[in-house]
């Protein structure tokens, strides 16, 4: 029980100075200028999700969904900066920032939050971006909404149940010590970490009726979701329209943010890929 209750406490000392996404730290930036909006939560309306948008509100929508933890002010850069062509819409996913409330392990209730935001404009649905754990969660909001997702940009994503690794830390931080010393984000985060490898084999027979053209993008070098994370894509992404990889040598995890270029391309191939009707164009 002592070394139990130590171990608790290295957890405790230490979790603020972990990398990754993970516990890691969350990127935020300046939300000046952005409109910041809110809706009630489809399965408990007494919750709410709340998100970041800019960009022309006629345009068709790009829709990022981070990991865990994560905030919508991560994504500010697509903001301030919108994909030429489309509306930037950032989430706080239910838990996360401004969507306060306890955590959410389910894919399935997560992508239920985030429904109420495919709109359809000019014969286009949104393309949506996952970083992470905000990758199968994408896959899960596609899989459940069929035709009502135009793209997906999967950028280290973790969705290969076998790969899924639960540290030390993770194990020791639901304790009730670490109630009283750790952030919520990071005790929302810990219980997502838990439950990702139950969700992701109940999402693994989903993937291969998502229809929709995706792109994957993932480093090499990513510490945090191995590269053999997009073997498992590739095998299971068996009708969707086209998959596209983009292999990122030497790069590590946080791609969203430190690779931002190639994301807009990914949002842009796919734009490219569909045709005035919104429907794929092969060459």
């Amino acid at each position: 029980m002592l070394n139990r209750w130590l171990c608790a406490l290295l957890a405790a000392s230490l979790l603020p100075l972990l990398p990754g996404c993970s516990f890691g730290m969350i990127y935020t930036g300046d939300e000046e200028g952005l409109e910041r909006k809110a809706y009630p939560v489809p399965w408990d309306t007494s919750r709410q999700v709340s998100y970041l948008e800019l960009g022309d509100p006629e345009a068709p929508i790009v829709l990022f969904v981070h990991g865990s933890p994560g905030a919508a002010a991560s994504y500010v850069g697509y903001l301030h900066d919108p994909i030429p062509g489309h509306e930037t819409i950032a989430v706080d996913r239910p838990g996360y920032g401004e969507s306060r409330g306890p955590a959410v392990t389910s894919f399935e209730q997560q992508a239920a939050a985030l429904a109420p935001l495919l709109e359809e404009r000019h014969g286009r649905w949104p393309i949506v971006v996952g970083h992470s754990l905000g990758g199968p969660i994408a896959c899960r909001l596609a899989a459940d909404n069929p035709g009502r997702v135009g793209g997906l940009v999967i950028a280290g994503g973790a969705l290969d149940p076998d790969l899924e690794d639960i540290r030390w830390y993770n194990r020791y931080i639901d304790t009730p010590l670490l109630e009283l010393t750790v952030a919520e984000h990071l005790r929302i985060s810990n219980q997502e970490i838990l439950a990702t490898e139950e969700q992701l084999r109940l999402l693994a027979p989903e993937l291969g009726g998502i229809e929709c053209p995706i792109v994957i993008v993932h480093g090499t070098r990513d510490s945090l979701v191995h590269y053999d994370n997009v073997d498992y894509m590739l095998k299971n992404f068996t009708r969707s329209q086209a998959v596209k990889l983009v292999t990122l040598y030497g790069e590590d995890h946080f791609l969203t943010r430190e690779r931002e270029q190639e994301i807009r391309e990914a949002v842009l191939d796919l734009h490219d890929m569909l045709d005035e009707d919104g429907v794929l164009e092969l060459p």
